[in-house]
């Protein structure tokens, strides 16, 4: 999105008074509420994910989830039970689940289903190592718990065995909760309390362990068996919603057959019989933050979320002094419209203004001024004399934090570049310790281009804006994990990436609820744990489609003042503490979150024949091998699919596919709306097109696909794809691949989709590109 066409209108200087007086009146209603919780400074969330029902004789989609889980790189992952089918045998697990699902089995903390018990546990406890699945390596006590982090302790239940009052079970879980105070609890089992799900039934035979949690304050018991996505309330066991009840998930979609869902049962919130998925949750200090993820063709979306503080709060621990102190991070807002006061009381410390020096001494006390130096398009390769004495002038000014240079960039001349290389070192030069900042997006090249190292900019804050209102589902929250890799990968070094959070919607961009909200500076955080800055985008409150803004929005405040005044962690992992009564089940230790590697294996392959891009028609599927264009999907009112074959793809078997993505080259402007579907061949070496008819759909293709929803072409502008990782790792792990194999991929879309590529016999130099990283 280009920006800097609304900066004019949202630097507006003055506000009217009945509107500050309002918005400050909100902010002194919460600012109370926030005092009154000590716990914030001390959060480090956790991030967990998981589901059940998972990996039957046929991997694809238990594969697809476990993708989405390696994408997300949790600090734990957990199962509900049914993990393998159809019992639960060490052969299942080795054939079925470890292909799928074991990559992360050092960090998984499973419970088991039914199927596990066909006729009892031995492969279970064979696969995951008794000690590791029990309580005191008994193997009559297949239940246990363990620390996950952040004051949260959780429980892996059996519903396979006897939870009745007075059970050995019940007896443990009372015993753990009372040897272990003062945090906050998540349960995990198989059989659900609740569920719509109409092939099978809620069970009450979990009330007796569902009390004991309830008593006891916890807030989430997740469960499967019904193969299914489904959301509740927070209840008691008695089928009534109750305050201080536990919100319960049915998490079943973790690959198998899915099942239907029924009429709606009391409270519950969401349900989705149509997807697989997984769940992830990102447990705060005193609250928590939940996300469905579907593959939707290995690129994820989030199909539900929201968050909920717990049923107890808990002073967390006096920071130590290593800690720093949250007045060492800087938050940077824009669309104030002056009003500096009332941003300044939510936590942010610097500002948006123009050159005026007035205006920036102005500034409340402690905060400073990110000065926007009003350019757009190509800077001059010499900065104007106006820039130049402001620096200058300023250079000593505390007020002033950096400067502003330009606004998401779509040229990558190197006259433009180089206009903004003399900005960052002018003022180097003359207000040596001031920052250097500008913003860039997914435009083509502007990564590699606008780097650093090119630029001598100190700070570059990337805009993976994931809630749009032509989007389903509306927030797709994986473009940031994408854009941030795409960034580091293309030279930008990650500790100069700004996270810049999406505060603003209007005709086209959906301004996020608050969970939403929450949910970007959560994902934000476990990429960018530790940034020198942040930046929260908003619009002014310009009036028309442009009517969100951060001043207005009340919902938001909380959110944004508890993320501005949270001091920052040393690290973005916690050592979970072992407990001297209840060893842990595993002594593996947790992961540490990796650091992205900046340099990467690439392979750039573009088209190179007139039979690696063809195209087929109609009904006969006639193949065109000679087209000057490939037109996606319709010529003139002619529906056809398209094909490209990329061979010698020198990627080593075993590789990490990093990134994967197509560029094409705009034949001429179209803006009709396309939704293409992008999809690889399932073959360990796609042999090259014939023109004998349908050569293109006659191929058998992976279960891994991906949807685009193109953005609007101009004549000669290069496009790239969504992220195509999980359809080229698919290709790469057959136990045919080998380096200098070809893939083929199809093109084809919806009715009226229409975008005009080159092609290799309309333009060599312009055809079609594979880009890969691993």
């Amino acid at each position: 999105m280009i920006k800097a066409m609304h900066r004019k209108q949202t630097r507006i200087i003055g506000a009217t008074a009945a509107v500050l007086t309002v918005v400050t009146a909100a902010v002194a209603v919460f600012a109370g509420a926030w005092e009154a919780n000590p716990a914030t400074a001390a959060d480090n969330p956790v991030t967990i994910m998981g589901a059940g029902d998972i990996a039957s004789g046929s991997a694809g989609n238990a594969k697809l989830t476990g993708d989405l889980i390696r994408a997300q790189n949790p600090q734990w992952v957990f199962t509900v039970g049914d993990n393998v089918y159809v019992d639960g045998t060490l052969a299942e697990y080795n054939a079925n689940y470890n292909p799928t699902w074991g990559s992360f089995k050092a960090i998984t903390k499973p419970a088991p289903g039914n199927h596990e018990y066909h006729p009892s546990p031995t492969g279970y406890l064979a696969y995951w190592g008794q000690a590791n699945v029990t309580t005191n390596n008994d193997p009559n006590q297949v239940w246990y718990a363990w620390d996950v982090g952040n004051n949260w302790r959780a429980y892996s239940l059996n519903t396979e065995v006897n939870s009745a009052a007075g059970s050995a079970q019940e007896a443990w879980l009372k015993a753990d909760l009372a040897a272990h105070p003062n945090m906050h609890y998540i349960a995990y089992t198989h059989h659900p309390r609740y569920t719509s799900g109409t092939t099978h039934g809620p069970s009450t035979a979990i009330c007796p362990l569902w009390n004991a949690l309830q008593a006891a304050g916890s807030d989430l018991m997740v469960t499967g068996h019904n193969h299914q996505y489904e959301r509740f309330g927070k209840m008691n066991c008695s089928g009534a919603a109750s305050a201080t009840g536990i919100r319960q998930f049915v998490a079943g979609s973790g690959g198998a057959g899915l099942y239907p869902v029924g009429a709606a049962t009391a409270s519950s919130e969401f349900r989705n019989d149509t997807n697989f998925g997984v769940l992830k949750l990102v447990l705060h200090e005193n609250s928590y933050v939940w996300q469905f993820l579907t593959p939707n063709g290995g690129l994820g979306s989030v199909l539900d979320s929201g968050s909920q503080a717990t049923n107890v709060t808990i002073a967390g621990p006096t920071p130590t002094p290593t800690t720093p102190p949250a007045s060492t991070a800087k938050h940077y807002v824009s669309g104030e419209e002056g009003a500096y006061a009332t941003t300044h009381n939510l936590g942010y410390n610097v500002h948006d203004i123009g050159m005026s020096a007035a205006t920036v001494n102005a500034l409340p006390a402690g905060d400073s001024a990110m000065v926007w130096t009003g350019t757009g398009g190509c800077p001059p390769t010499t900065p104007s004399a106006a820039f130049t004495a402001f620096v200058t002038a300023e250079a000593t000014n505390p007020k002033v934090y950096g400067y502003y240079l330009a606004d998401e960039p779509s040229d990558p001349a190197a006259a433009c570049v180089a206009g903004i290389k003399a900005m960052a070192d002018s003022i180097h030069t003359n207000a040596p310790g001031k920052k250097a900042f500008l913003v860039l997006t997914k435009y083509p090249g502007m990564y590699a281009a606008y780097a650093p190292s090119k630029t001598n900019v100190d700070l570059i804050g990337l805009t993976p804006y994931p809630c749009r209102n032509d989007t389903v589902p509306k927030c797709n929250f994986g473009a940031i994990n994408s854009e941030v890799d795409t960034a580091v990968a293309a030279g930008i070094p990650l500790n100069s990436v700004v996270p810049v959070f999406q505060a603003f919607g209007n005709t086209s961009w959906a301004a996020p609820t608050a969970a939403e909200l929450q949910t970007i500076l959560d994902t934000w955080k476990t990429k960018v744990p530790t940034p020198a800055l942040d930046y929260t985008y908003s619009w002014g409150c310009q009036g028309g489609s442009l009517t969100t803004c951060l001043s207005g929005r009340t919902d938001w405040h909380p959110v944004m003042h508890a993320h501005n005044t949270s001091a920052p962690t040393p690290t973005p992992t916690p050592t979970p503490t072992p407990t001297p009564s209840t060893p842990p089940p595993s002594t593996t230790p947790p992961p540490t979150t990796p650091t992205p590697t900046p340099t990467l294996s690439v392979l750039d392959r573009r088209i190179a024949t007139s039979l690696g891009d063809v195209e087929q028609c109609c009904s006969s599927g006639s193949i065109y091998e000679n087209s000057t264009d490939l037109e996606m999907v319709y010529d003139g009112s002619t529906y056809q699919i398209v094909g490209m074959r990329f061979p010698n793809l020198n990627i080593p078997k075993g590789a990490i596919v990093k990134e994967a993505w197509l560029e094409f080259t705009a034949k001429d402007a179209r803006s009709v709306a396309t939704n293409l579907t992008i999809q690889i061949q399932a073959s360990d070496n796609a042999p090259v097109f014939t023109t004998a008819n349908g050569n293109v759909s006659s191929r058998p293709l992976s279960p891994e696909y991906g949807i685009w929803n193109v953005d609007p072409w101009t004549a000669g502008m290069h496009d790239k794809s969504p992220d195509m990782r999980p359809m080229l790792q698919s290709v790469v792990d057959r136990a045919g691949w080998s380096p200098g194999n070809a893939v083929v991929i199809k093109i084809s879309g919806t009715t009226g989709s229409l975008r005009n590529a080159w092609s290799y016999d309309g333009s060599a130099s312009q055809a079609p590109l594979l880009h890969v990283g691993w």
